[in-house]
Formats: structure tokens, sequence, C-alpha cells
């Protein structure tokens, strides 16, 4: 465990939340529920996305890791559907700020 992990409140850690509906369902959730899904992240680190500068780090991160699956794909390590899977919502997180 790092030493920034040691020291987080377990109460402000942000938790893993499914962002697709089981069993095949229609694809991506709404725009507003991955909207509200952020904008719940943030909040639990004391952030919030009506806040311009955490949309600009926000939307800065998202490009940071539309960049390493781009990466990863081009080096065969992520199959050609599942790349399109996260850069779809890579594209809704994007968004998220402007559907608040």
């Amino acid at each position: 465990m790092s030493a920034l992990a040691a020291q987080s409140d377990p109460e402000r850690l942000a938790t893993v939340t499914q962002l697709r509906r089981r069993g095949g369902g229609d694809g991506l959730v709404s725009p507003g529920t991955t909207a509200e899904f952020w904008e719940s992240l943030y909040r639990q680190m004391g952030r919030t996305l009506h806040d311009a500068s955490t949309v600009d780090a926000h939307r800065i991160a998202i490009a940071g890791v539309a960049l390493l699956i781009e990466g990863a794909a081009a080096e065969g390590l992520l199959a050609p559907e599942a790349a399109q899977e996260v850069r779809l919502l890579l594209t809704e997180a994007v968004q998220a700020p402007d559907q608040l």
C-alpha cells in the first residue's frame, strides 16, 4: 500500500461503479446518469464539476486516459471492440460536466 493510500480517509475513497447494464442491455447508461456518476465521484473527493478548474482537470485526465487506450489498442493489448466501448465511456465522461 502506498503512503498516500495509507493516509487516505476510507470514507473519501471512490468506489467502483458499473456504468453498463448487465445482461446485454441497450449499451451505455443515459448521459444524465453518467454525469451524476462523475459528479458523485468528484463530490466524494471534495470537488465538483460545477467548478471550471475541476472541469478542465477532468477533461485533461480523460484525454490522457484516451491516449493510453489508443496506445493499448494500437499495440494489440486491447481488442478493437473493447477499445470502442472504452472510447464511448470516455466520450460520455468528457461530456458529463455539460449534462449537469
